[in-house]
């Protein structure tokens, strides 16, 4: 996720590695979501997502998250973790909360958040 608006732009262009030392550049802040993470997540929000905002956010694609699209997923987020808290599954809520850190993350620095699944 790009910190700020300059690096936003090297997010764009897929420039936030540094190939030489195989490390995200600085200005990036990486926050991952492990296959089972991305499962929980997938119907409830991220194909939320897709349809309203024409987006593909899905395992083997890459996607950005921006703009209203963000404050949209911030919404279904926490409906998920609200309705994951319910039933009890820790997992799925846990899976949640991490999304959500990403997505006000991304609210506060005024940039995306890049899914690269």
């Amino acid at each position: 996720m790009p910190e700020s608006k300059q690096t936003l732009e090297d997010c764009y262009g897929a420039d936030f590695w540094d190939m030489e030392s195989g490390v995200l550049k600085e200005g990036f802040l990486l926050l991952t979501l492990n296959e089972k993470e991305y499962y929980f997540l997938e119907r409830p929000v991220f194909c939320a997502v897709d349809d309203k905002f024409d987006l593909f956010i899905g395992w083997g694609e890459t996607e950005w998250i921006e703009d209203q699209a963000l404050d949209y997923a911030l919404e279904i987020t926490n409906k998920f973790i609200l309705e994951a808290a319910k039933t009890s599954d820790d997992e799925a809520v846990r899976a949640g909360k991490r999304f959500r850190f990403m997505l006000e993350k991304a609210i506060e620095y005024k940039t995306c958040v890049l899914c690269c699944f």
